[in-house]
């Protein structure tokens, strides 16, 4: 016999207990609350001596979630990066236009090869081809390349897909409200969807002094207060109108990232969407039963397949646009493929748009395989390109390397060091064995 508040208490331990091993593992807790979610909820493992299963009413897990899934919009909304993006390099942009565009056309393929409709062939966009930007963050300081010169691509596209999936979520919102891709029904539900955005928007604009006098010198209580409220009467708000909530969050952070009180949201407002975002993904993994991962396992391995395929040939266009070589286009490329909260982000949004259950036990599997398999693969981006590189050589036609030149003399070398030394030479004058390679 359990209450609510036993049943709440016991999946915050569980939680932290994953995080605890996610954090022995040195990677990111996402998959672990996922996967503690799958095994204690309503239908998590229960054998004849052993029963896992922990929450019995789900209803307060999912609201619970549902606030996390609202905070973490907010953030993204915050944190959207619009004035970045425009005084960013061509490079940036078309790397991560390009990076995108071909995962997208690779993830569309797949969902049409599984038989899938045109409505979950749309929603497999978003769950596939947008990176989990705190597994990347995670990857770059745990494997310290964060001074490393893909490290300034992989951020800028990261930066591109924040826009796009900015721009994607309104798209879908406005679909699923139709429920279908005919153009007349989709022009209506987004005509709504766009009125309401210019709304929203239009409001944040004319009433930012407002904002910024409203939340001026308050106590954290009352301003944690106020931004709740705001958050919740505009999703809630939208809701009414039947645009997703997720929409009205998002639109929300990008009234108060114009604020004044951006930094100080964001610091306060951090510990809240970590508490309630470990529950969303919790109750993700709860939604699916163990037994359709096992019938997802299939699916779902070749669908991280075609991302890491995808992933390592989009990155290595991208290194080759921004003139990166083709060990640091690897790494870049190995890198960013990892999907994390986005991906669990657009499932739950097509279960609540009444889509393909299937989409669910997928996308939690999927999202799994490959936050646990991406920090290896890019541990190991450089033995990766190194190997492609030798079978590359061994290929048919292709032309031996030419014999390597005579070793200088000494009178050659020193001149030539001395030249590099005193600014008269060039970097590539040097002997070979004195230059310092990037790893």
């Amino acid at each position: 016999m359990t209450t609510p508040v036993l049943e709440l208490g016991l999946v915050y331990a569980l939680l932290a207990l994953a995080g605890l091993l996610a954090r022995r593992l040195r990677t990111s807790a996402v998959p672990f609350f996922v996967a503690t979610g799958v095994l204690a909820g309503p239908h998590g493992l229960s054998l004849s001596s052993l029963d896992l299963r922990v929450v019995h009413d789900p209803a307060i897990v999912d609201f619970l979630g549902r606030i996390g899934l609202l905070l973490l919009l907010l953030f993204v909304g915050l944190e959207l990066p619009v004035s970045r993006l425009l005084q960013s390099g061509q490079q940036i942009v078309v790397g991560g236009v390009t990076y995108v565009a071909l995962n997208a056309a690779l993830s569309a393929a797949y969902g049409m090869v599984l038989g899938w409709g045109r409505l979950e062939v749309l929603a497999m966009l978003g769950i596939m081809s947008i990176s989990s930007s705190a597994i990347v963050a995670r990857i770059l300081i745990d494997l310290r390349r964060t001074a490393n010169p893909e490290t300034e691509l992989i951020l800028g596209i990261i930066t591109i897909e924040d826009v796009i999936l900015a721009v994607y979520l309104t798209a879908l919102s406005a679909i699923l409200l139709t429920g279908t891709i005919e153009p007349t029904r989709l022009l209506a539900g987004a005509a709504l969807s766009i009125l309401f955005i210019a709304g929203v928007v239009a409001a944040g604009h004319a009433g930012r002094r407002f904002l910024d006098r409203a939340l001026a010198n308050l106590p954290q209580e009352l301003f944690l207060l106020l931004v709740f409220a705001l958050l919740l009467l505009v999703a809630g708000g939208g809701e009414l109108l039947h645009v997703a909530e997720a929409v009205g969050a998002l639109l929300v952070g990008l009234v108060l990232a114009g604020t004044v009180h951006r930094e100080a949201i964001e610091e306060r407002l951090l510990p809240v969407r970590d508490l309630t975002a470990a529950v969303f993904f919790f109750a993700f993994g709860a939604s699916v039963p163990p037994a359709e991962l096992w019938a997802a396992a299939l699916p779902a391995s070749g669908g991280a397949a075609v991302t890491v395929v995808g992933s390592f040939a989009a990155g290595l266009a991208a290194g080759w646009w921004g003139g990166l070589s083709f060990r640091a286009s690897s790494r870049l490329g190995t890198t960013i493929l990892a999907r994390g909260e986005f991906s669990v982000m657009v499932a739950v949004l097509a279960r609540q748009g009444g889509l393909d259950a299937r989409l669910q036990s997928f996308a939690a599997l999927y999202v799994l395989i490959l936050a646990l398999a991406s920090p290896s693969l890019a541990r190991h981006a450089n033995d990766i390109a190194d190997a492609l590189r030798k079978l590359a050589d061994r290929l048919p036609g292709r032309r031996p390397p030419p014999p390597s030149a005579p070793p200088p003399s000494h009178e050659w070398a020193d001149k030539s060091v001395t030249g590099v030394m005193e600014g008269r030479g060039s970097r590539h004058d040097a002997p070979r064995s004195l230059r310092t390679p990037i790893s």
